[in-house]
């Protein structure tokens, strides 16, 4: 798995101008709440059942 996959440290991450993120399935709604929460991310692409979860979530 080590060949097909790749990472960046959080101070990497912070360096580029426009972070966009891809995650849906409810069940990843709180991993997806935490990485928003950590101000990393610029643009979310998720499915409507994780957006509805998360605007859920702030009423």
């Amino acid at each position: 798995i080590n060949d097909r996959v790749i990472g960046i440290e959080t101070d990497g991450i912070r360096n580029i101008p426009r972070v966009v993120a891809v995650a849906g399935g409810p069940e990843k709604t709180q991993a997806v709440r935490g990485a928003l929460n950590s101000g990393l991310i610029d643009v979310l692409i998720t499915d409507y059942k994780t957006g509805k979860n998360l605007l859920e979530e702030q009423l």
